[in-house]
């Protein structure tokens, strides 16, 4: 019988990390909740204009090209010259207050990423002032040392992004770190993987993106979560006392 998700949850990690490297759309709050449609939206329409091409054919490039390399703005430098950091900037410049929606209150958000032993540290593919925009309104700007976003991202020559592996130890270094002192907490296996193969710590984040639990748990993920309320349980010091930071339930907060 294949294992359910149900059965891997939350457990704890097998050694305390001295960095916790967080991914943040669909890891910190949910993206799918109409973020990654407002952004895929004007993703779509730039290329569009840029390239002189039908919608539908902006759409397939975009598509295509994170499937390939994990984000749309590595295949759009490589094969279409355009430039990366004026892309994701405009494609990320509206209001992300209405759509940075979490399953669990600010409060309890920020209570929970204080208490994790060690650095916490933002890895995302998303640029700079985006990243900051939406962790200011979650309210845990602060609470990160350090960061790594699509800004920083051109690695050794060339615009790089999750799940390189140059990429990944450089964002280990950052953090003045080695790879094997480090967990990535992030939706997406393909960057766990990735992460796993360099001796890291992984924990797949599978609430926030909606996706089923009755999938079998890959061997390089070390535990799952749900949303960041079960941040708490993968270590073994006392969990965040959730009687005056509920999580939210069946609607986004």
């Amino acid at each position: 019988m294949t294992p359910d998700l149900l059965h891997f949850e939350a457990r704890p990690l097998p050694r305390t990390p001295k960095v916790w490297l967080f991914d943040m759309d669909d890891t910190l709050y949910c993206a799918s909740a109409g973020m990654f449609d407002a952004i895929h939206y004007e993703m779509r329409h730039w290329i569009a204009k840029a390239l002189s091409i039908p919608v539908p054919e902006a759409q397939a490039k975009q598509e295509a090209y994170w499937a390939q390399y994990g984000a749309t703005f590595i295949g759009l430098a490589r094969h279409e010259g355009i430039d990366a950091e004026a892309f994701l900037n405009a494609v990320h410049h509206f209001d992300v207050e209405a759509l940075a929606r979490t399953r669990v209150s600010a409060a309890y958000l920020r209570r929970v990423l204080v208490r994790l032993p060690g650095k916490k540290f933002l890895l995302t593919n998303g640029p700079r002032d985006y990243a900051h925009r939406v962790l200011r309104h979650l309210a845990v700007e602060d609470v990160f040392s350090g960061e790594m976003t699509s800004s920083d991202m051109h690695v050794l020559g060339r615009w790089r992004c999750k799940p390189d592996k140059t990429l990944l130890v450089r964002a280990a270094a950052m953090a003045g770190v080695k790879p094997r002192d480090c967990v990535l907490v992030e939706d997406s296996l393909r960057n766990l993987r990735a992460a796993k193969s360099l001796g890291m710590l992984t924990v797949w984040c599978t609430g926030n993106a909606g996706r089923s639990r009755a999938v079998q748990k890959p061997v390089w993920v070390d535990s799952v979560i749900s949303t960041a309320k079960d941040l708490p349980r993968l270590c073994l010091h006392k969990p965040v006392a959730e009687a005056h930071f509920p999580v939210i339930d069946g609607r986004y907060h």
